[in-house]
C-alpha cells in the first residue's frame, strides 16, 4: 500500500477505481461516437427543417386555391419594384402576399407588405453567398413569368385555366433573394440551395415539390412556361 492509498491494480480502499488510462480510452471513445452521430443529427434536423418548408408552401399554396375560387378564376401576381414592368401592382391591385394574407390569418400592412413573414420565410440557412451584390435570403419568391400579362391585362394577369399543365408549373419558390418575383431566366445563383443543395416549391395546382437547383434551372422553360407546355 502506497502513502495515498493506491495499490498495484488500481484500487482504493478495496475499490476499483479507473485509471488515467483507462480514462482517456473512455474519453476518446466517447468523441467518436459524438463525431458520428453528430452529422446524422444534423441531417435529421434539416430534414425537419425541409419538411417545415414545404408544409409553409402547402398553406401558401392552399391560399392561392382559395383565392383563384373567389376572384373569378384569376391568379395573383408578381410585384416588380422598378423597370419597365413597375406598374404591375398598386393599392387598388396588391402585391401577392398582399392578396394571399387573408387566407393566411396575416394583418396586412399596406398594398406590399404584410406585418408577418412567416408564411413567406422558410426556418433553414444556406450558405452564404451573394447575388446581384446582396447576400442570400430566405424569402419565398413569386414567378415572374406572369408579369407580362399583368401589365398587358390592366394588372389582372393570367386565369388558371390558361396555366397548361398546371401541376408542373411553379407558383412560388423557395427562393433566394427577393420576395415579390422569382426571374427563372436570372443564373444559378437566385436559386436556393438551402435544403441538401436544393429547393421546394409549390404548383399552381397546389402540389410541393423538391428539386436540386442546378435541375431546376436546366429545365426552367418546362416549369416556368404557363401557357404552354
Amino acid at each position: 500500500m502506497s502513502l495515498f492509498g493506491w495499490g498495484v491494480s488500481g484500487e482504493v480502499r478495496g475499490k476499483r477505481v479507473f485509471t488515467l488510462i483507462e480514462l482517456l480510452v473512455v474519453i476518446a471513445i466517447i468523441a467518436i461516437l459524438a463525431s458520428m452521430l453528430l452529422p446524422a443529427l444534423q441531417q435529421a434536423r434539416e430534414r425537419g427543417k425541409t419538411i417545415a418548408c414545404a408544409n409553409k408552401l402547402k398553406q401558401v399554396g392552399s391560399a392561392h386555391g382559395m383565392y383563384i375560387a373567389d376572384n373569378k378564376d384569376w391568379t395573383v401576381c408578381a410585384y416588380v419594384p422598378g423597370g419597365s414592368y413597375q406598374g404591375t401592382c398598386s393599392s387598388a391591385h396588391p402585391a401577392w402576399i398582399v392578396r394571399l394574407a387573408p387566407y393566411l390569418n396575416i394583418q396586412v400592412r399596406d398594398w406590399w407588405r404584410v406585418w408577418d413573414y412567416k408564411y413567406y420565410t422558410c426556418t433553414s440557412k444556406e450558405p452564404y453567398r451573394l447575388i446581384s451584390g446582396e447576400p442570400a435570403s430566405s424569402v419565398y419568391s413569386l414567378t415572374f413569368s406572369g408579369r407580362v400579362y399583368c401589365s398587358d391585362r390592366n394588372r389582372y394577369g393570367l386565369k388558371i385555366n390558361e396555366v397548361v399543365q398546371p401541376s408542373r408549373k411553379v407558383f412560388v419558390l423557395d427562393g433566394a433573394y427577393y420576395r415579390y418575383y422569382f426571374n427563372c431566366g436570372n443564373g444559378i445563383n437566385t436559386y436556393a440551395i438551402r435544403h441538401n443543395g436544393g429547393l421546394n416549391f409549390v404548383s399552381f395546382g397546389g402540389e410541393v415539390r423538391w428539386s436540386k437547383s442546378a435541375a431546376l434551372k436546366d429545365r426552367a422553360s418546362y416549369w416556368f412556361t404557363l401557357t404552354s407546355k
